[in-house]
């Protein structure tokens, strides 16, 4: 679970500081605080120390380094043309400001990526359905010559009872006539009429 963290200004309200006396120990690192997101962030647990032990004096000729020697404070207020301290307000405000910022950066990429992924889902659907449609158009084809197929082998197959219905010394002056008729016959017949009807049509 993350730990819970407080801007400056937060926590100067639970300690009974300003939040730029806060922001002056985080800077010295007279108090865990950790920088993120152009703010600092001191964490509840720090919070809570200070509130037993007490907070500490913000140094007045420097800033304590890392390896615990004073060096001189950088003047931020002079150095940005402030001729005091910003107020708590202000660094709210300021804070604030940040956070929403942050928040919107964070809202336009969640969009950006919503968009992303419906352009996604309608290409899959458009691919989907273009290979839908691929395959019902190759299995028409298929159907069509397996019905040519069975066609054929129906046409044939009543024309060899025909001719065989045909005397065998008219075979040779009816085959043409016999075909044509068989054929006629066929075509106004549906494939799954019984035999019985085929035979009667095929063979008048």
């Amino acid at each position: 679970m993350p730990e819970v963290c407080y801007r400056t200004g937060q926590a100067a309200k639970l300690l009974g500081r300003s939040s730029y006396e806060i922001r002056r120990l985080a800077e010295s690192g007279l108090i865990g605080a950790e920088y993120s997101g152009k703010q600092w962030r001191i964490p509840a647990a720090e919070v809570e120390r200070l509130r037993k032990d007490g907070v500490p004096e913000i140094p007045s000729s420097g800033m304590i380094g890392g390896n615990g020697a004073a060096r001189p404070a950088s003047n931020k207020s002079v150095a940005n043309g402030l001729l005091a301290p910003p107020s708590e307000d202000l660094i709210d405000s300021t804070e604030d400001l940040i956070a929403t910022e942050n928040l919107l950066k964070k809202r336009r990429l969640e969009r950006e990526l919503e968009e992303t992924e419906d352009w996604f889902r309608d290409r899959e659907a458009s691919d989907a359905e273009r290979i839908a449609e691929q395959e019902d158009a190759a299995q028409a084809r298929i159907d069509a010559r397996q019905a040519e197929r069975e066609k054929m082998k129906r046409e044939a197959k009543w024309m060899r009872y025909a001719l065989n219905s045909v005397p065998y010394e008219a075979r040779g002056e009816m085959d043409l006539a016999i075909h044509n008729q068989v054929r006629a016959a066929l075509g106004a017949l549906h494939l799954d009429e019984p035999d019985s009807t085929v035979r009667r049509r095929a063979g008048n």
